[in-house]
């Protein structure tokens, strides 16, 4: 009989197989094998991407291939990010080549590019049956030297630099004064940042919590200032540089680091002017002597995590609901699966409210906790853990000895806090649905 167990782990295998054809996808793409490609995408495929008046058949989808390869012959997928549910996979990817040959009428510049983007592509049956896309197409022209033009009827453009350039005094003010609300006024809701080599971020929450850590951390100071600037309808695209100062709490050495980045604003419904999407790296300053980078004090972090899920044990041993609560970040999101088929719990409430109804069960709860493992990402924010258990309880005048019980969580990091955001916890069962 098929269990809850081999379920999971049968949408697991079925996710990282997807995984495997979006990676065997890109690199037909790079390497032109067209055959493969064929093989990969379904006869009815469909690509629905930016700028598409109608989806692209395979056919539309290979003509474009030889166009890019032909311009930049060195053009590669660098595939930073596979995120898997269903029959869907999610992948952040960064294309780089060299302008060898004209492309959309631009004469070869000799200019190394790079064009990020966010894909969603539907596997059906072993093969890609749709692929959506999204690429940061005004960066990637503007790098080949396209000259952005006011169209009559445009923002005058005097008026705009103006606004920027109050922008970049009243954020280096915010950030003297350590004033997160002030820095987020300049930021959409719906933000899209891309940082060099790390996660993309959405909205402004990302970004509210890595500003209340490095506050934390180190006295931070940046200067910044929008270098080409041009009116686009509604919107501004703009690129700049910046520079900025770091020196960690607890002493040591101070950090100076410089980069620059590519940026898109609207203005808000109040007129101001604000950051929509965002891009920047780091310069190479290593000869100077700086740490390009901020670095996780993983020690540090491990301990405050392994404390957190040792508060959890703790709850649960002493019927703690306000204990169990403080450790669970109160997120609509927040999923928990147990063993039976009805535990899934979502959001804190849901889960809590079933936890006080556990606990009037139960007494004289002892955990004995083993195994335990912690990995934290390499941005200080994100927490993967895994335990097992003995469980000595008493439901009802019954004595139970739960052995060899299965815990796994992840944690962010929430405001300074580690909370945890999904978990799972089962008692395994002896045998094998299928003998391996």
């Amino acid at each position: 009989m098929e269990t809850l167990e081999s379920t999971i782990t049968g949408a697991g295998e079925i996710q990282n197989q997807n995984k495997a054809i979006v990676r065997k996808f890109f690199a037909a793409v790079d390497n032109q094998d067209f055959g493969k490609l064929n093989e990969l995408l379904a006869d009815d495929f469909e690509l629905k991407a930016q700028g598409l008046t109608q989806p692209w058949a395979k056919e539309d989808v290979f003509k474009d291939i030889r166009k890019y390869y032909t311009a930049f012959p060195d053009w590669k997928h660098s595939v930073e990010e596979l995120v898997a549910e269903g029959e869907k996979v999610a992948v952040k990817v960064i294309q780089r080549g060299t302008h060898k040959a004209s492309y959309e009428g631009i004469e070869p510049t000799g200019t190394e590019v790079a064009k990020p983007g966010i894909h969603i592509l539907t596997i059906t049956d072993g093969k890609i049956r749709e692929w959506w896309g999204m690429e940061e197409e005004l960066g990637f022209m503007l790098q080949l030297g396209m000259e952005l033009k006011r169209k009559k009827g445009d923002m005058d453009t005097n008026s705009v630099e103006n606004d920027l350039r109050s922008i970049e005094v009243n954020h280096k003010i915010a950030v003297d004064n350590k004033d997160i609300d002030g820095i987020l006024q300049f930021y959409t809701a719906d933000l899209i940042n891309i940082p060099q080599g790390e996660p993309i971020l959405y909205g402004r929450e990302p970004i509210q919590n890595l500003l209340i850590d490095l506050f934390k951390t180190y006295d931070f100071h940046e200067d910044f200032r929008f270098v080409n600037i041009r009116n686009i309808g509604e919107h501004v695209a703009a690129s700049y540089t910046f520079e900025q100062k770091m020196t960690p709490l607890t002493g040591g050495d101070t950090i100076n680091r410089s980069g620059k980045g590519l940026c898109l604003l609207k203005r808000s419904e109040s007129g101001n002017w604000q950051f929509e999407w965002n891009s920047y790296s780091y310069d190479n300053i290593s000869e100077a002597g700086n740490v390009q980078t901020i670095t996780t004090d993983i020690e540090k972090e491990t301990a405050a995590v392994s404390e957190r899920l040792n508060q959890w044990i703790r709850a649960l041993e002493n019927k703690d609901a306000e204990m169990l609560k403080d450790v669970i970040c109160d997120d609509s999101g927040m999923v928990f699966f147990g063993t039976d088929l009805q535990e899934r719990w979502v959001g804190r409430d849901e889960f809590i409210t079933a936890q006080k109804e556990f606990f009037k069960a139960t007494s004289d709860s002892r955990l004995e906790v083993y195994n335990k493992t912690i990995q934290i990402s390499k941005s200080g924010t994100v927490a993967w853990t895994s335990c097992m258990m003995n469980w000595d309880i008493m439901a009802g005048e019954q004595p139970m000895h739960l052995e060899g019980l299965r815990g796994t969580f992840v944690f962010e990091k929430r405001e300074g806090n580690w909370m945890i955001v999904q978990g799972h916890g089962s008692q395994p069962v002896s045998g094998q649905m299928v003998a391996y």
